[in-house]
């Protein structure tokens, strides 16, 4: 249980982490770009988020599998010792 809880808190954090760096982004963003440092700063930005919200998913379905090889595990030791 507390490894669930742990990945658990450790996925708010990154959700909590991500909707920080998106919000100075969007801050950053709203400034017109002034050249072409920025223009490619603005697309790794936006390559970088795609890859936060597939880590995200990523670790939602982890973490799913997780608790159903728990709920699995915990079913076959019932078993035993009934």
């Amino acid at each position: 249980m507390a490894q669930n809880d742990d990945l658990n808190q450790a996925l708010r954090e990154f959700e909590t982490t991500l909707a920080d760096l998106e919000s100075a982004c969007a801050e950053m963003m709203a400034a017109p770009a002034t050249g072409p440092a920025e223009q490619r700063l603005r697309q790794e930005i936006d390559a970088l988020r795609g890859k936060a919200a597939a880590l995200s998913d990523t670790g939602r379905q982890a973490l799913a599998r997780v608790d159903a090889a728990m709920a699995r595990i915990r079913a076959v030791l019932g078993e035993e010792d009934g």
